[in-house]
């Protein structure tokens, strides 16, 4: 793999991470503004059940993505063994220890990790690709709690997915991206203008 095309799918999966992240905050956002903008968010109630059940999905499938297993598509997991590889091949010697350092950080982040991975494919597998019939019975959106992830959670695996893409993308000469958005605090600044009865 050239370098180039290691940047390619760096920026590939940073782009993948920024929209995690911008869900996860917009998800977050919702549930903070609806105490001081519940009047507000009143005024199109449909609109927010279904985002509000609808971001979390979104996200739990992108971080699916990232985190999945399949070597052969464009995931995390990809990135580590092309970066491995990159690294003994093609890098120069001042990046070779930072990169393999970062590489064995990641593993050590994603055991860690590893109960919430393995929840996030379980959900991927039983309620986003299939129609499992134990889940049939839940009702209204529920999730069953040994599939529940945290917001908590969902953030710490943005943060160790965006540290390996930026450290990977600084030690290929590359600028860093920043992992969210820069209009985070759009639905707190759009209800901030809906006036209170």
């Amino acid at each position: 793999m050239s370098k180039q095309d290691l940047i390619d799918m760096l920026n590939y999966l940073i782009d993948q991470i920024v929209f995690a992240s911008d869900c996860l905050l917009a998800y977050n956002s919702i549930y903070l503004c609806s105490q001081k903008y519940n009047y507000a968010m009143n005024q199109a109630p449909g609109f927010f059940i279904v985002v509000s059940h609808s971001l979390p999905q979104t996200l739990m499938m992108t971080l699916a993505r990232l985190y999945d297993v399949n070597s052969n598509d464009i995931t995390l997991a990809r990135l580590v063994q092309k970066s491995a590889y990159y690294a003994e091949t093609e890098s120069d010697t001042e990046s070779r220890p930072y990169i393999s350092n970062l590489l064995e950080w990641f593993s050590h982040k994603k055991e860690e990790l590893a109960q919430v991975i393995e929840k996030l494919r379980d959900r991927r597998r039983k309620m986003y690709a299939h129609n499992d019939k134990i889940f049939a019975s839940i009702k209204q959106f529920g999730i069953d709690s040994s599939l529940y992830i945290s917001p908590s959670d969902a953030g710490a695996l943005i943060s160790v997915a965006s540290t390996l893409c930026n450290g990977l993308l600084s030690q290929l000469g590359e600028d860093v991206m920043v992992p969210f958005s820069q209009n985070s605090s759009d639905l707190a600044n759009l209800l901030s203008k809906i006036p209170a009865e």
